[in-house]
């Protein structure tokens, strides 16, 4: 949902499906969406729609204006649009109702994970390593997330520089939208970082379990969480 508001014909599209497929439930997933499905819900004749939030705290100046505005339009139209608010932790309902979402909305559901997924895998460890050509003991310190300011992937790069510096073997997975060569702000970033064939960037991946597993260290740099699923993905993969 959240991508299709980047275009103008996202609402008469979305009201459009909605209708066709009668859906039993809607749920919007962070602020651009919530406004999208909450709008549409009413107008294809269903049930208003229910939202998702998975924030620490509303967006600052490290996020996009758009989302920035987007998630103040949001607080202000939540009691009319939204059935109920979803969030995974306690300080993500408390800091959006400071913000005017309204608390009698907000239910919190803690993350849950599949334990046959996330495990600790020896063959996940060594096909990652031959996948990107390392040695079976060349240590690997990843981080899953996509390239968003909010993930402050400098921080992450910044440290891996440092890192290296004491342990010249050592290499850096990241995996995540946007998080490639391909992207040109990545691509900046990651070439100011100087860890050259050291980075292994791999951008938006579907084996994000196989790749948890096959690392040695898991880090996580964001300035904003309410409640990472990738740490405790990685602590059910054995990573540290």
């Amino acid at each position: 949902l959240a991508g299709a508001l980047t275009t103008s014909a996202a609402l008469p599209r979305l009201v459009a499906l909605l209708r066709a497929h009668r859906p039993d439930v809607v749920q919007g997933w962070m602020y651009h969406a919530n406004l999208l499905a909450g709008l549409a819900a009413p107008l294809a004749g269903l049930p208003r729609a229910l939202w998702g939030i998975r924030a620490a705290s509303v967006p600052t100046g490290r996020e996009r204006r758009r989302t920035i505005a987007t998630a103040a339009v949001a607080a202000r139209l939540a009691r009319l649009l939204a059935r109920g608010i979803l969030v995974n932790g306690t300080r993500a309902r408390d800091t959006h109702v400071a913000q005017g979402y309204p608390r009698e909305r907000f239910t919190v559901i803690p993350n849950g994970y599949d334990l046959a997924r996330w495990r600790p895998d020896a063959a996940a460890r060594a096909s990652v390593r031959a996948e990107l050509g390392l040695a079976a003991d060349a240590p690997l310190v990843g981080m899953i997330a996509n390239f968003r300011p909010i993930k402050d992937h400098a921080s992450f790069l910044a440290a891996m520089r440092t890192v290296r510096e004491r342990r010249p073997r050592a290499h850096v997975l990241l995996a995540g939208v946007d998080a490639t060569p391909a992207h040109a702000a990545f691509a900046a970033l990651a070439a100011q970082a100087g860890l050259g064939d050291a980075l292994h960037a791999l951008g938006a991946r579907d084996d994000v379990p196989r790749l948890t597993a096959a690392l040695d260290v898991a880090a996580l740099t964001s300035v904003d969480e309410s409640f990472p699923n990738v740490v405790a993905e990685a602590m059910a993969c054995g990573v540290p």
